[in-house]
């Protein structure tokens, strides 16, 4: 009983972080993932706890991403590996934190859609590819490559093809148009105007 317990008010502080994530309260938000994190962490070893313990690495790294704490990020992220070793959510976060490295203001490709209504986001400046291909190094891109296409081989991935197409375009493969297709066929938000695309 005091697993299922402790597990729901877990759960409740990971969704005050990201309520507090989404209205711009970074501070708090940070709070209640450490809190969630902590109370997940003394049930481990309890039958079923693993996955959802995972998942709370997962989400306190991405806080901790989009604050530009890269380090934090990644070690966290570790954890949430070696826990849950075959995640498709942990590589995805991986590409994020590559493809974040030189960007981490930037938040065009990895916060927008979840912050901002389409409305708002066709009013942002568009992605400037050829900048960011002096940004990133050619070991980098290989690397969140690889990570999408290890999650696509095993699941029909919205945001593995979206991120996937993302690369493609840096390395100037014309191919990221189907990316791009099956992450909107998948479900996948999409502002074209914003990914220098035509298409509205």
């Amino acid at each position: 009983a005091s697993t299922v317990l402790y597990t729901f008010v877990a759960d409740i502080h990971m969704s005050l972080m990201e309520c507090y994530q989404s209205t711009g309260q970074p501070e708090l938000a940070l709070t209640y993932a450490d809190s969630g994190v902590t109370l997940m962490e003394s049930l481990l070893g309890n039958p079923g706890i693993t996955p959802y313990l995972s998942s709370a690495y997962v989400m306190r790294c991405e806080l901790h991403l989009v604050q530009g704490e890269t380090e934090l990020a990644e070690a966290d992220l570790k954890k949430a590996s070696e826990l849950d070793p075959s995640s498709t959510v942990v590589p995805l976060t991986r590409v994020k934190i590559i493809l974040g490295r030189y960007r981490l203001n930037d938040f065009h490709l990895f916060n927008s859609f979840a912050v901002y209504s389409l409305d708002e986001i066709e009013k942002l400046p568009s992605i400037d590819y050829e900048d960011l291909r002096e940004d990133y190094s050619s070991e980098d891109l290989q690397l969140a490559l690889k990570e999408c296409n290890n999650v696509l081989e095993v699941e029909q991935s919205a945001l593995g093809y979206f991120y996937r197409a993302h690369i493609k375009k840096i390395l100037q493969d014309p191919s990221y148009l189907m990316d791009l297709r099956a992450a909107e066929n998948l479900g996948q938000v999409l502002s074209y105007p914003l990914l220098g695309e035509d298409r509205g």
